[in-house]
């Protein structure tokens, strides 16, 4: 099993940060190997997700299950299916006037990704960086935008 964590720290409040990271629709827009993702069911404990990633050159489906969700502070998920299966967990706390965001997962390789073990850890953290990076980068160019537009009325 491999285990990996990585952590940012994001000038907007939790509230704005688990919002963003709790609605799927902007998942691929932080997660850079992300190609589709959906979920079946509810955002809640039980409701299943599923997601194509590209990880080492192939393509590679995985379904998920909700395993834990308290809104504003964490989302567990528990990979039931695929050659890759990652228990992910996402906690955000607030920091510094602003939010820590904290994704960590576990991952267990089998068949073809199980040879290339030795590599996993890194390939996973490198992509857990940029995805972080993608992610502080948008929600804080999404707050400056804000800041500058200007009030209705003017």
């Amino acid at each position: 099993m491999i285990s990996v964590e990585s952590r940012v720290e994001i000038a907007r409040p939790v509230e704005a940060v688990f919002a963003y990271v709790s609605d799927v629709t902007n998942d691929r827009r932080w997660q850079t190997d992300l190609g589709e993702v959906k979920l079946e069911g509810p955002l809640a404990v039980g409701g299943k997700r599923i997601e194509i990633r590209t990880f080492l050159g192939r393509r590679v489906e995985n379904v998920s299950e909700i395993t834990a969700f308290e809104p504003n502070r964490t989302i567990a998920f528990r990979g039931t299916s695929g050659p890759v299966r990652a228990n992910m967990t996402y906690d955000v706390a607030p920091s510094n006037g602003g939010t820590t965001f904290t994704l960590s997962a576990e991952m267990d390789a089998r068949g073809f990704f199980k040879l290339a073990d030795p590599f996993l850890g890194r390939a996973l953290k490198r992509s857990m960086e940029a995805s972080l990076g993608n992610l502080k980068d948008l929600l804080e160019t999404e707050s400056d935008q804000e800041s500058k537009a200007p009030s209705p009325g003017r």
